[in-house]
């Protein structure tokens, strides 16, 4: 299964069945089997059975659900999605013995045939027993304090004929618009006069706010609006067609349809604009942060504010009874005049402080939270702050307190007993709280507020506790295994942003071994795509760094991967880079081997690139043995064949045959230095200084420079060339290339007769080495040492 579709099905990435292909598949369409039950007409228990492996799923049932997520996807038009995703299709039904499509054509038209029988029975084929208010949220509130007055206001406006039928709640962030929406629809939901409350989140779920693009659009609003009306049967027809019968059935009945924080939508002002017409005798109640301006008589805008003293006061008394620890504090008037001026009656903020009231005086905690406040904050503060803010009412008091715990009451270096202080929570609690967290998409990104370093990473608890999964395991919750992969999931999808937005993370070794960890957890619990989604930019920076150990262990549990996945491309890959690892550990026999085993792969698929890249790799081979005129004779073809790729690619392909050329005026260069002819080495070395593209390449041309004229014992030049190597590599944390050239620095010290720089070379030099774990090259860095001071 390809990277792009493994992370939207990862069950069937993982077991490669029909049956899971299915389920993930119909996750995506409709996250609950009730609602594919209404849509498609068939029952809950067939849907089971079909996703339980118990019978096979028909064909056209697959087609079906195929086609109304390229729907959701909106990509009908896009000929190369619907091309991709169809060997997706055709490789589960196969694994089923079962006839693929042989065109997108011949799925819509599969689907068309299913769909037409749902529309000729007009009703939904499922009798449902629909109970009204079964679409809201859970209340995350005992009584919604301070409140009372907007409650009365709002449910007058919505009871009187003369308002416009969209009422706007709109106002900062933590004010509470989604509780106060909430508190109205449940009440409404009650009365008789009233056929139901509908609920809608714009905000997708586990997006961070910037991902505007995955929020709802007015056709999946109108889709859910049809799902909840249990109107599935219109599912079957175009827009306009829906809009019209959904019109006469909200004019038929009185629903009020919450549509809450629409500002995730990038389309808000439009899709308002085009629900206006369909209401009738329904009412649409709108939470957003932001003030569209509409045209007059369109809605009736609600601005709601901080609570006042009097809410404040009410507020911290209830959420106060709540806590161990603050149970009991009484608040002065004067107090309470300070809290409020400072937090603006924000129930989001009020909850901040008296997370920081739990460790410190009533004055320091307002002192933290005004400074928190401050306007002078990073960006990046104020982003997370923001994605928080949006998922923070919906989160039970259980999932406050455990998100409490991650962002603010642990130290940013963790040890195993700061994790089992989870054990406090009683075990309901803690698997409500976390699930709660991992659906919200909280705990992956917290930010912490009390991180000294401001960037978007994964809290150190968050990648503990994903990738360690020690409390989920030993509570034996009966939703821990399914979680913790679900988790590893999360985490490798977290690292891989991670290492994309800050690469000298793996210049770390906690770092390294927290990534480590991760991965032999993924391969324990057969996530075998989790750990191929890192293999690309993780396996370039270990390499680049020159961690080779925990470069050479990624690398084998990604071989390991690769062959669980069925992957043999990768496996290929991977083969060859290993070989090179050897080659350059002057083990030849073993870097032989793989490399040919990759080769006969590459030659076998007519992949050319990669072909090539093996040859000269095996001409290396020849040129560290010291068969030097097989090896110049070797790159000397490579050379040739180069050049007419060169000629006849363009764009991106060119460029990389270009990179090669470079790479093998290198080759050139070496077999001639062995070969004694200094100036031939000298002209292919500077043409591939020339060519050789920023980063690795630059750094490892001047090395080879440089190493070349101390074989030629032209000091100077060499020490130019070393010194411009050791800033290359610096910059770029190639640490092997670091030490290779601080190392030669060292011996042209020590012929310049510069005994003392010879020396904090060479110490330089065997400390990066050390930290490489290239225990050999810092054995003979400590000889030297030795005969450096006698």
């Amino acid at each position: 299964m390809s990277a792009i579709w493994f992370g939207m099905f990862p069950k069937f990435a993982a077991s490669r069945t029909l049956a899971d292909f299915v389920g993930d598949l119909r996750h995506r369409v409709f996250p609950f089997q009730t609602q594919a039950e209404r849509h498609l007409g068939i029952g809950r228990t067939t849907i089971g059975r079909y996703e339980n492996d118990h019978i096979p799923p028909p064909r056209d049932y697959v087609a079906v659900l195929a086609f109304l997520y390229a729907q959701k996807r909106e990509q009908m038009t896009d000929a190369a999605w619907q091309a991709a995703f169809l060997t997706e299709i055709n490789l589960a039904l196969d694994f089923a013995n079962q006839r693929g499509f042989k065109s997108w054509a011949d799925l819509a038209a599969a689907a068309q045939t299913f769909r037409a029988r749902i529309v000729k029975r007009h009703t939904p084929p499922v009798s449902s027993t629909q109970v009204k208010g079964m679409f809201l949220p859970q209340p995350r509130y005992v009584t919604l304090h301070g409140r009372a007055r907007e409650i009365a206001r709002l449910l007058k406006l919505v009871a009187a004929s003369d308002v416009p039928p969209i009422i706007l709640i709109h106002g900062a962030p933590g004010n509470g618009k989604t509780a106060l929406a909430r508190e109205i629809a449940g009440r409404l939901a009650a009365r008789a006069e009233w056929t139901d409350a509908l609920w809608i989140s714009a905000e997708p779920i586990g997006v961070t706010s910037t991902a505007l693009d995955a929020a709802l659009t007015f056709q999946e609003i109108i889709a859910q609006v049809i799902e909840q009306t249990n109107l599935g049967v219109l599912t079957a027809l175009a827009l306009p067609e829906q809009l019209r019968r959904l019109r006469a059935h909200l004019y038929k009945n009185k629903y009020l349809i919450v549509l809450d924080n629409l500002e995730a939508s990038a389309d808000e002002a439009e899709i308002v604009r085009q629900l206006h017409p369909i209401l009738g005798n329904s009412r649409l109640l709108v939470t957003t942060r932001t003030h569209p301006v509409y045209p007059a008589g369109l809605v009736h805008e609600f601005e709601l504010k901080g609570l006042d003293v009097r809410g404040v006061e009410k507020y911290l008394a209830q959420q106060t009874r709540n806590s161990d620890r603050l149970n009991g504090i009484k608040f002065s008037q004067a107090a309470l005049s300070q809290i409020h001026a400072a937090t603006w009656g924000s129930p989001l903020l009020l909850d901040w402080f008296l997370v920081d009231l739990q460790s410190a005086s009533l004055e320091r905690a307002l002192t933290d939270l005004a400074a928190r406040l401050d306007d002078r904050r990073d960006t990046a503060a104020q982003a997370s702050a923001k994605y928080l803010t949006a998922r923070w009412q919906a989160l039970s008091r259980h999932a406050k307190q455990l998100w409490y715990y991650f962002a603010f009451g642990v130290p940013t270096t963790l040890g195993q007993a700061q994790l089992y202080r989870l054990a406090l929570f009683a075990r309901p609690h803690l698997e409500l709280a976390l699930s709660e967290l991992v659906q919200a998409g909280i705990l992956e990104s917290t930010w912490s507020m009390a991180e000294s370093e401001h960037r978007y990473s994964l809290h150190p608890l968050m990648r503990r506790f994903l990738t360690e999964g020690l409390i989920v395991r030993e509570k034996n919750l009966g939703w821990a295994k399914t979680f913790f992969r679900r988790a590893l999931v999360k985490s490798a999808t977290g690292w891989l942003a991670l290492c994309q937005a800050d690469r000298k993370i793996l210049n770390r070794a906690d770092e390294r071994q927290n990534l480590l960890h991760l991965v032999r957890q993924c391969l324990q619990y057969r996530e075998f795509q989790a750990i191929l989604l890192l293999y690309e930019p993780v396996s370039t920076d270990l390499y680049e760094m020159g961690f080779w150990d925990d470069y050479i262990e990624f690398e084998l549990a990604c071989l390991d991967a690769a062959a669980h996945a069925r992957n043999p491309g990768i496996a290929a890959q991977i083969e060859t880079e290993l070989g090179w690892l050897e080659l350059t550990r002057a083990r030849w026999e073993q870097a032989e081997k793989r490399i040919r085993a990759g080769q006969r792969y590459f030659r076998a698929t007519r992949n050319a690139w990669w072909t090539f890249i093996t040859r000269r790799y095996l001409a290396t081979i020849e040129l560290e043995r010291g068969n030097l005129q097989a090896a110049r004779a070797q790159f000397e073809k490579l050379f040739v064949e180069a050049q007419r790729h060169i000629r006849r690619s363009t764009g991106a392909q060119r460029q990389a045959w270009e990179r090669q050329a470079s790479t093998l005026h290198d080759g050139l260069g070496n077999a001639f230095v062995g070969l004694k002819m200094y100036k031939q080495s000298e002209r292919e070395l500077l043409q591939s200084l020339q060519t050789a593209t920023p980063g690795l390449a630059i750094a490892t041309a001047h090395l080879t420079l440089g190493k070349m004229y101390v074989q030629w014992q032209k000091w100077n030049l060499a020490q130019k060339y070393l010194t411009q190597a050791l800033h290359a590599s610096r910059a770029g944390h190639f640490n092997a290339v670091s030490a290779d050239a601080l190392a030669f620095l060292s011996v042209c010290a020590e012929r310049q007769k510069n005994r003392r720089a010879a020396i904090e070379y060479a110490r330089a030099a065997q400390r990066l080495y050390q930290e490489l774990r290239d225990f050999k090259k810092q054995e003979e860095l400590e000889l030297r040492l030795e005969r450096l001071k006698r």
